[in-house]
């Protein structure tokens, strides 16, 4: 019997998490309805307990967006569940989803607080959101890194708290694709009340560029969310589309990257021209000077030679400067190479020196 496959998009709330990323409440909506047209089965709208903004881009999604349900992150904390409540509650179909660290080393270090306590306090909370709406999201944050063990207390314990929906996070990108879905078969295996909930994968699209330039993209876990028997063509082809899609954006940094780098050289090699010529006429007022403190007087072509000399000299020593502006940006700075290039940029100052000052 075919399975309906639940899409949950968390662009607008993990997609913030991208350095540099910020939407507006603006384009969190244009966003949510771009969403809804592609038939996006849940938004993850926002954390609206973070910011005031937050809080008013969710509601105005809540409130504009009809056709697809509305999501809320919130911790494991009474201010966020209600804060999230308050952001979704006029939502057509709105879902709270609850968080809280499982991996004993979040436990210790973010919650202060022991395996005990984390069991309760996620009960509670999800308790909780369950008091708001039946549609309720529960993630056991870092449940690749945490105990298998734990993860099955804490499902278990969530679901009989009112959860409907279990997301398994790879919150930090710990776990291979095999891994994940051992992990996911454990879970069905030893969490008797799985049935009542839905079970998700959070990151169940592993997507690599190789140092060639190869694109791998592997799908794995058998879940309500992404892929299952019946829909393999539709997986493979959401996996070539991907491919594409980052083909595509490859080749515009790549250019984009060459094109500055360009500019660079450009404004790199012009600077170094204007200050030859600086140095050219510092090296000529320099033999004027010396010949006029030593009476000496300096035949046309002997001044001409000089002049040449001392031009050769900087030519090859901006040359050399050139080439070492361009290896500075791909080596490391003490590779042979631009040792040796310093080494007889040295060289050909002395020699510059010596012309200039007669030494």
């Amino acid at each position: 019997m075919a399975r309906k496959i639940h899409i949950f998009d968390t662009t607008l709330r993990d997609g913030e998490q991208s350095a540099g990323v910020a939407f507006t409440p603006e384009e969190k909506l244009e966003i949510a309805r771009q969403l809804q047209r592609l038939g996006v089965d849940v938004i993850e709208a926002g954390f609206p307990c973070s910011t005031p903004g937050d809080l008013e881009a969710v509601q105005t999604i809540a409130k504009e967006v009809r056709d697809t349900s509305i999501c809320a992150l919130a911790r494991a904390v009474a201010t966020d569940i209600d804060t999230a409540w308050e952001s979704v509650k006029e939502a057509a179909n709105p879902r709270i989803h609850v968080f809280i660290n499982s991996s004993d080393i979040q436990m210790a270090h973010q919650l202060h607080k022991d395996r005990e306590q984390v069991l309760t306090q996620a009960e509670e909370m999800v308790k909780r959101a369950a008091s708001y709406t039946s549609n309720v999201e529960f993630s056991p944050m870092d449940a690749t890194r945490s105990d298998p063990k734990f993860i099955y207390m804490i499902v278990e314990r969530c679901i009989d708290a009112g959860a409907r929906v279990i997301n398994i996070p790879d919150s930090v990108g710990y776990a291979i694709p095999q891994e994940l879905g051992t992990l996911f078969d454990d879970i069905k295996a030893n969490v008797p009340n799985i049935d009542k909930a839905l079970i998700a994968l959070e990151n169940n699209t592993a997507f690599n560029v190789e140092e060639e330039g190869t694109i791998s993209i592997t799908v794995s876990a058998d879940t309500d969310w992404f892929h299952y028997p019946e829909s393999e063509q539709r997986a493979k082809n959401l996996c070539t589309d991907m491919a594409i899609y980052f083909t595509e954006q490859l080749d515009i940094i790549n250019k984009s990257l060459k094109t500055e780098q360009a500019s660079f050289h450009r404004e790199f090699i012009g600077e170094r021209y204007r200050q030859n010529l600086v140095d050219l006429k510092r090296a000529e007022d320099s033999l004027r000077i010396f010949q006029e403190k030593h009476k000496m007087v300096a035949l046309p072509e002997q001044t001409t030679a000089t002049i040449e000399a001392a031009a050769a000299l900087k030519a090859q020593m901006l040359s050399n400067e050139v080439k070492l502006g361009v290896m500075l940006g791909a080596l490391n700075p003490t590779h042979p190479d631009i040792e040796n290039i310093k080494k007889e940029n040295s060289e050909l100052s002395k020699k510059m020196s010596e012309l200039e000052y007669g030494v």
